[in-house]
């Protein structure tokens, strides 16, 4: 729980310092303040290590990073912390295009550099998949509609207690 709540700490002051190049004191520590406990980010960053955190500390990374001067530097960060965004939480990944698209206005003639440093964590998330699993996308491409159908037909009685009282996801 330390790591996580570290993890969803790190991202709300990301965003204070992206939303100060853009807004005054006070409005940015009003919309971090909002993001901080208005949002889900305390609720489920901050209990375990699922990937929504890290992800949203990526989101945030790459909007800091984006929104700062262009230079070559800061190019390849938010290449790398864009694809992180997706290799952590593929649904992510229209949020990450959209920063991807972003990217290449503001990196204009130097956005190979954006390219391959984002090419790095795909690249290795791709081999571990093929090596590990057999197949590009991962587990998720494993999951048929048959099994499906069959894991979303169990109790949802049962399942509202487990996660109410669970150890581990439980009300505590």
């Amino acid at each position: 729980k330390l790591c996580a709540s570290l993890i969803a700490t790190a991202s709300v002051m990301l965003l204070y310092l992206a939303l100060r190049r853009r807004a005054d004191e006070t409005t940015a520590g009003l919309l971090t303040a909002v993001y901080a406990f208005g949002t889900t980010t305390w609720a489920v960053s901050s209990q375990a290590l699922w990937m929504h955190g890290p992800a949203s500390l990526m989101i945030v990374a790459t909007l800091l990073l984006l929104t700062g001067r262009v230079t070559a530097a800061r190019i390849a960060a938010a290449g790398f912390c864009c694809a992180l965004i997706v290799c952590i939480r593929p649904p992510d990944a229209v949020l990450a295009a959209a920063l991807a698209l972003f990217a290449i206005a503001w990196a204009r003639h130097r956005i190979w550099l954006f390219v391959c440093a984002g090419a790095i964590p795909a690249g290795l998330l791709l081999a571990y998949n093929v090596t590990l699993v057999g197949n590009f996308f991962g587990a998720y491409a494993g999951i048929s509609h048959n099994g499906l159908d069959s894991f979303l037909n169990d109790n949802p009685v049962e399942g509202l207690a487990g996660l109410l009282v669970s150890p581990t996801r439980g009300l505590q």
